[in-house]
């Protein structure tokens, strides 16, 4: 983990720490003596992972993305990016995932940061998400499109994100261009749908910012767009990036 993250206190190793060579996000690259394999039964669960931990450091250089505002943290996992959010100058952080208890734990490790969190269960789809839009400025979230990402909870990710209508910022680590593909596509199939720009975080690492959910037939997918004031954590993106 990068020093601007070691303010944080995390109960989860990076995902470097996971000794399986057979899944396609682990590495011997950083073990450590002593870590035990997250990837011998459920492998998505147990360590922090590239994305997450890109988000997370990329909030933390860049402020302004979510100072003042309320997040919405989708696929929370170890909680670190809303953590991040926070130290940065989120007003509140809600993190959801289908099983919080790691969020929950990092939470309770970092009672400095506590206030400004809630951890809440959330399956993906639109009548559960449809709910919480009320409270969200601003969704984040981190490696939640991956190569063994079923077709089905792909839709139920987009569909969450149709129903909740807010500026996103996810991180993706391109792992397959037919994953990257489909999932562009599939952004493109959505009845209202967002603009969409793809930013270059990191080697493999992008930001995908969407904003200006319409109906409207408009490209979705551009890298060269220009966001029109439409958002401010969509404009500070832009601005930090150029």
């Amino acid at each position: 983990m990068s020093s601007s993250l070691s303010a944080l206190r995390l109960l989860q190793g990076c995902v470097s720490s996971a000794r399986c060579a057979d899944f396609p996000f682990c590495s011997t690259a950083w073990a450590h003596e002593g870590t035990t394999s997250a990837c011998a039964s459920d492998w998505t669960s147990g360590v922090l992972w590239r994305g997450g931990e890109a988000l997370a450091e990329y909030l933390i250089a860049h402020p302004t993305v979510v100072r003042g505002l309320r997040l919405l943290e989708l696929g929370a996992g170890t909680g670190v990016v809303g953590l991040a959010a926070v130290m940065a100058g989120a007003a509140e952080v809600t993190m959801t995932d289908r099983h919080v208890e790691q969020a929950a734990e990092n939470v309770e490790a970092n009672p400095a940061l506590a206030p400004a969190v809630r951890v809440l269960e959330l399956s993906w789809g639109a009548e559960m998400a449809a709910s919480l839009a009320g409270d969200v400025d601003l969704v984040v979230g981190a490696d939640l499109v991956y190569p063994h990402s079923s077709s089905e909870a792909m839709e139920l990710l987009l569909a969450t994100l149709q129903a909740l209508r807010r500026p996103s910022v996810l991180a993706y680590v391109e792992r397959c261009a037919t994953v990257t593909e489909k999932f562009e596509r599939a952004l493109q199939a959505l009845s209202i749908r967002p603009r969409c720009r793809r930013l270059p975080l990191a080697a493999n690492i992008y930001l995908y910012a969407l904003d200006h959910w319409t109906t409207v037939e408009e490209p979705v997918y551009n890298s060269s767009i220009a966001f029109l004031g439409t958002c401010r954590p969509i404009d500070e993106l832009n601005s930090a990036f150029g």
